[in-house]
């Protein structure tokens, strides 16, 4: 319980009144939590919208490698796991036979996700080994299973030269 004396220098005599304040206290708390939780969802909703709106050019700049598609694109303030969903819808309009290689720069961080199609993982490209190459250019490592990884690291001003390496990476894979 609370000390009585100890709220009257602050000019509370009822020492019930101070606990009920305390509770509304907690109350006021929890809504707040509750409301910054909604609008931080709300927030993630719209950006992930202004995202995939973007995207139809990314789509339509896909590098063909004999039957496989590649995508790889750069999405800059957005978090792993809008990443991650934009990859899925990404590799669903490219169909099959597609790799999806988003990254971008997070808090002066950079981020990767990479999404392979089942038929590429089948032809023995790992996700994880690719990711891990990728994100070594930006001093950073990375980690997943051979059709999905992701990725961070340190040095944000190589993220285009990683993206670029990427390609290489990649395009290495499928032709072995």
């Amino acid at each position: 319980k609370y000390n009585a004396t100890r709220f009257e220098k602050y000019g509370f005599k009822d020492l019930k009144k101070v606990e009920d304040v305390i509770l509304e206290l907690k109350y006021a708390q929890d809504t707040l939590a509750e409301l910054k939780k909604g609008l931080a969802k709300k927030i993630s909703q719209t950006k992930l919208k202004g995202v995939k709106s973007s995207l139809d050019n990314a789509l339509n700049n896909a590098i063909i490698i004999g039957p496989y598609k590649i995508l790889i694109h750069r999405i800059d303030g957005t978090e792993i796991n809008m990443l991650r969903s934009i990859s899925d819808e990404l590799k669903s309009k490219l169909n099959s036979s597609c790799a999806v290689l988003l990254g971008g720069n997070l808090d002066d961080k950079p981020v990767f996700v990479l999404n392979l199609s089942e038929d590429l993982v089948k032809k023995g490209l790992n996700a994880v080994n690719i990711i891990k190459s990728v994100s070594s250019i930006v001093e950073g490592s990375g980690g997943g299973r051979p059709g999905f990884a992701q990725a961070g690291g340190k040095s944000s001003e190589k993220l285009d030269l990683s993206l670029k390496e990427a390609l290489s990476i990649i395009e290495k894979e499928i032709k072995k």
